[in-house]
């Protein structure tokens, strides 16, 4: 518990019409719980590119995330995770505007056999 690593990466943001601008991330992460074979990370996207563009930083808003994953240890897999974005930029479109994004996804291992099997056939076509 207390483990912290990193990953780093680049996406690409629209300067203009025809120029991309390289955006450096960030993301790290932390153990914060192991219990039984369930481990618990914190991870956080953060910007490392310095930028005050708030037409930049509209593109941004939502690749900046924070959550929780599960991982299970003894199978080597993920469990579920949940990720929240909580973000506002001022001046997104032009004088007087904000720009705010809040939401959250939440994503879960579920057992195949749990999924109702649909079938391909219609059982008994109405008459028309």
């Amino acid at each position: 518990i207390g483990d912290k690593w990193t990953e780093k990466f680049e996406i690409q943001a629209k300067a203009s019409q025809t120029v991309n601008q390289p955006i450096q991330m960030l993301r790290s992460y932390e153990l914060t719980n192991v219990e039984g074979n369930i481990a618990t990370i914190r991870a956080r996207t953060t910007i490392v590119t310095p930028t005050s563009d708030p037409e930049i930083l509209s593109q941004l808003v939502d690749k900046t995330p924070s959550g929780t994953i599960e991982f299970d240890l003894q199978q080597g897999r993920l469990i579920s995770r949940t990720f929240k974005v909580d973000e506002k930029v001022v001046g997104a479109y032009g004088p007087q505007t904000l720009l705010t994004a809040d939401g959250q996804s939440t994503e879960r291992l579920v057992d195949p056999k749990s999924i109702p099997r649909v079938s391909a056939k219609p059982q008994n076509p109405s008459p028309k």
